[in-house]
């Protein structure tokens, strides 16, 4: 077997699974207030910094603004948040946190350092974990940039294929920038493959702009 198949020489694998792990271990800790990892996600960056656009927040979190729509109307329903149109530009959305939403912060008070403690391992500790920080920021940093997107040549069949799997893992209608996320695919790519898919048939929208494969 070639050695750059090897599971053990996988940085993806090491990176996917800590991924997993970590949110996994989010789960009771957030779940007792109501909260997915995601919308705590949310929370940090208001906590930061309150009353920003949705773009703004979008971005600092590394997603797509069509990804984060569903995500605060969900929070905005639970009284977390209020959305907005901005006063300098009515095309914006300005996302403000509730009387609710910050008083969270000191109620999910334990849950960095919780989470902080069930990490320090022999190579993880408060002095050694910056260094790794780094590491992952310059990895983020990079796969961010759009030349350094990894080339993926797929014909239209692959593309729809692809998308069509991504949407049954997902086990819920999802919409074509959640499947970009999941897939790596670029989002012209899956537009494309969800204009034909929805030509065909073969996916139906039984939620206001999410899809999910054709029973």
């Amino acid at each position: 077997m070639r050695p750059e198949f090897l599971l053990d020489n996988q940085l993806c694998f090491r990176l996917y699974t800590a991924s997993r792990l970590l949110t996994q271990a989010y789960h009771p800790l957030l779940s007792v207030h109501g909260l997915t990892y995601p919308q705590y996600l949310v929370l940090l960056v208001l906590w930061e910094k309150d009353a920003q656009p949705v773009n703004d927040i979008a971005k600092r979190l590394y997603l797509e603004t069509n990804t984060m729509t569903p995500l605060l109307q969900r929070m905005e329903k639970e009284g977390i948040l209020t959305r907005t149109k901005g006063t300098k530009d009515a095309r914006q959305m300005i996302v403000k946190l509730t009387k609710k939403g910050k008083q969270l912060q000191d109620k999910l008070a334990e849950v960095p350092f919780t989470l902080g403690n069930a990490v320090i391992c022999e190579s993880v500790t408060p002095e050694t974990a910056p260094v790794l920080f780094k590491m992952l920021d310059d990895i983020i940093s990079k796969l961010n940039k759009p030349n350094c997107q990894t080339p993926i040549k797929l014909t239209k069949m692959e593309a729809k294929e692809q998308v069509l799997k991504a949407m049954r893992e997902a086990g819920q209608p999802v919409n074509a920038g959640k499947v970009a996320e999941m897939t790596g695919l670029d989002r012209k790519v899956v537009d494309k493959a969800f204009d034909a898919l929805k030509k065909e048939g073969a996916i139906v929208s039984p939620v206001r702009c999410k899809w999910e494969p054709a029973k």
